[in-house]
């Protein structure tokens, strides 16, 4: 991590007997292998293009459909999206569509309307309630009822707007 010449920057440390000397010694080179480092221009095309579909269909489409639309294989394209964004193309999409989940239970909320979980649910692209339910569990610790016992005051008064819909 600290290249090749970490060895002479540690007997260099050595001779300093000043703590701000060391840090001052350590932020230069530092500063140095940072200012040599080959620079990334982004995510690859069809990764980021793949970024951009999962957005559009909010997290419903296939793997399998998503990895024929960027012509790499499943496996490919979950090798690459992984690397190139720290989490697999299908966390993503799970996490895509909840948020897209959320949202809408965030304006029926807002906007008075009786709450439809299932309806939900099915609107979002979830197998069932159950599976919105364990989304919910998983990203913010508790279920939608329980979400919005702690939150419906907040989004009653205007917090936790919509965030923008997620593109690259």
């Amino acid at each position: 991590m600290l290249g090749p010449d970490v060895e002479s920057l540690r007997e260099r440390l050595s001779e300093l007997g000043d703590w701000g000397q060391r840090f001052a010694v350590v932020d230069d080179y530092l500063r140095g292998r940072l200012a040599r480092a080959p620079r990334r221009q982004g995510p690859r095309p069809e990764v980021a293009e793949a970024w951009r579909w999962i957005a559009r269909h909010r997290g419903t489409g296939s793997i399998a459909g998503l990895a024929r639309h960027v012509q790499l294989s499943e496996r490919q394209l979950s090798s690459v999206f992984t690397a190139e964004f720290g989490l697999s193309p299908k966390a993503v999409a799970r996490l895509m569509r909840f948020e897209h989940a959320r949202q809408r239970i965030t304006r029926a909320v807002r906007a008075g309307d009786a709450l439809d979980l299932a309806g939900t649910a099915y609107a979002c692209g979830y197998a069932d309630h159950s599976h919105l339910v364990r989304d919910f569990r998983q990203y913010v610790g508790t279920s939608p009822t329980g979400w919005l016992a702690e939150e419906r005051r907040n989004i009653q008064a205007g917090a936790a707007q919509p965030a923008e819909e997620f593109s690259s």
